[in-house]
């Protein structure tokens, strides 16, 4: 378990900041606010690329919306629609298109959480699902991210920081790959070539699109 305070204390390390008070250069506030930022930037890019930290929810629309101020959001990856017991994906489609008037039904939203930090100094970080996906190196990631934003105060460049940084990143996404599903093709026939078993945005060419002004998932045609 990674705690704010083991979070402030690393960054301090990597600041080559004092322990003492008295004599520390950087608050308590200001590497708080450079570690929610930097979870916050480190979530939103490694999110991208694997899957260890979504999460998914079904929610109900009512004439083609549905309110997702409850669930915090910082990007959501995908949305499907539910036919009984399958989950049909559904495509991104284009912010200006006209609002669908018609659909009320159930939709299974994949998303990234917004991270926020504990209260307490002695709470956990969380990120995620929750405490079950964390990684050290994602920590030591945020952290190195964060000291890097406040170092312009001290007026000094960390050439050895920055390199660190690449290499965190890399070891993060290779750590945070799983299994993905990957499109299945069948061969009826050696003269008429191959076929795809799913094709995204199939129902009633529905597509959808997130306004995080509102909070509003709307699908659009």
């Amino acid at each position: 378990m990674t705690t704010l305070a083991d979070m402030r204390a690393l960054v301090r390390q990597m600041l080559d900041d004092s322990s003492d008070t008295e004599e520390q250069r950087w608050s308590d506030a200001e590497i708080d606010f450079a570690l929610a930022a930097a979870l916050e930037g480190c979530i939103a890019l490694v999110g991208r690329q694997v899957t260890r930290y979504d999460v998914q929810t079904e929610v109900t629309t009512t004439s083609g919306v549905a309110d997702l101020s409850s669930l915090n959001i910082l990007e959501i990856k995908a949305v499907e629609w539910k036919s009984g017991n399958v989950y049909l994906p559904l495509s991104a489609g284009d912010y200006n298109a006209p609002q669908a008037q018609t659909f009320d039904g159930t939709l299974r939203v994949t998303y990234l959480p917004r991270p926020t930090l504990p209260a307490l100094p002695g709470d956990e970080v969380t990120y995620g699902a929750g405490s079950g996906v964390g990684l050290k190196a994602f920590d030591r990631l945020a952290a190195i991210r964060a000291a890097l934003d406040l170092l312009p105060k001290d007026g000094e460049r960390n050439v050895s920081l920055e390199g660190q940084e690449a290499r965190a990143l890399e070891q993060v996404l290779q750590m945070g790959a799983t299994p993905g599903a990957r499109e299945i093709r069948l061969s009826s026939s050696p003269y008429f070539g191959s076929e795809r078993v799913y094709l995204a945005g199939l129902p009633y060419s529905y597509r959808w699109v997130w306004v995080p002004g509102t909070q509003a998932l709307r699908l659009v045609v």
